[in-house]
């Protein structure tokens, strides 16, 4: 995630209902229910879900009124519903304890990529202080050898370096 998403969501933590969040039951509960200490935040559907509308059918007159066109028949509004798919009760409960721990992951998980950057620029740091000694270092070493010559440098430094290695 680059800065500005991630500032995103810090801004939506910060304009949501104050943490900790729970959900109700730790998930187990009916209800799906996801709130603070001030009320509920959301309700995890569980079971059929898809879109609903409004529709009309015929039925008949019980009463037998007559209607406008003479018959005992009238016309009734209910709801109805294109299903799209069924959430089953464990992932409900999942997706319940999920919403509710997000309240607090978010800005925790964010503070520790920012943790983790400054760790990581100090290193980098680090590392350029050490390639700096150790390109000092190299040059001394071919200046050394250039000095001494590379038979006679390499019976002196072997020792150390064996030490060095064996140190390891």
């Amino acid at each position: 995630m680059n800065d500005s998403e991630l500032m995103e969501l810090m801004e939506l933590c910060e304009k949501a209902s104050p943490g900790p969040w729970s959900a109700c039951q730790d998930g187990n509960c009916k209800c799906k229910t996801v709130g603070f200490a001030d009320g509920p935040v959301a309700k995890v559907e569980c079971g059929e879900w898809g879109d609903e509308y409004c529709a009309l059918r015929v039925v008949p007159d019980k009463e037998h009124r007559r209607g406008l066109t003479g018959t005992s028949l009238l016309i009734e509004a209910y709801m109805e519903r294109i299903p799209y798919g069924v959430i089953n009760e464990e992932t409900a409960q999942a997706n319940a304890q999920l919403i509710a721990a997000a309240r607090e992951a978010i800005p925790r998980l964010i503070a520790e990529r920012d943790r983790a950057r400054t760790v990581a620029g100090e290193l980098a740091a680090y590392v350029k202080q050490i390639m700096r000694m150790h390109c000092k270092a190299a040059g001394n070493v071919r200046a050394y050898v250039w000095h001494v010559g590379a038979r006679d440098a390499w019976l002196r430094i072997r020792p150390g370096v064996r030490k060095w290695l064996e140190g390891k």
